[in-house]
């Protein structure tokens, strides 16, 4: 075959592919726009995922540390078994589209007092014990409170995109 015909032949093959190929960018669009949502759902449910599932596993442990803290010791038992099961229901709400947006307002909820707490910790305590579990354990104080605020945003932005995307799917 000549180099003549095998463009010809190339290029009508390429004319052919052009509507799939446009088919195939604006479906990745759409997919792209949708998942903005869903991503945010992925980081907050490995969050509290992985933040139960520490508590859990070191639950003596969280105890010991929660009773140490000057400003909720008297509540260190309950916290202790709230915190990690409010944890794992924020996992599970954030997994399905149905329950996500009740996940995204729990999460800022708990991630702002998280904050707080922090906060209150650099700036008012005299000792600052380490509840949490994990690779966030090895965290600095200040990283801490920059890690917090992240999903204090991740979550706020979880509730807008949830209502663009609910507002957009009724249009």
């Amino acid at each position: 075959m000549d180099t003549k015909s095998s463009s010809i032949s190339s290029e009508g093959h390429l004319h052919q592919a052009k509507p799939y190929l446009q088919k195939q960018f604006h479906n990745f669009i759409l997919i792209k726009a949708i998942s903005k949502v869903d991503v945010t759902s992925i980081l907050i449910g490995v969050l509290f995922f992985y933040a139960s599932l520490n508590k859990f596993n070191a639950l003596r442990e969280f105890q010991l540390q929660l009773k140490q803290s000057p400003f909720i010791s008297q509540f260190a038992q309950p916290i202790s078994w709230i915190l990690p099961i409010l944890e794992f229901g924020i996992f599970i709400l954030v997994a399905f589209k149905s329950t996500r947006i009740i996940g995204f307002y729990l999460s800022l909820f708990l991630m702002t007092m998280f904050t707080a707490y922090i906060y209150a910790m650099l700036h008012f305590s005299y000792y600052i014990p380490c509840s949490c579990g994990g690779i966030i354990s090895q965290m600095g104080w200040h990283s801490h409170l920059l890690f917090n605020l992240f999903f204090v945003l991740i979550s706020g932005l979880g509730i807008i995109g949830h209502a663009l995307e609910t507002t957009q799917k009724y249009r």
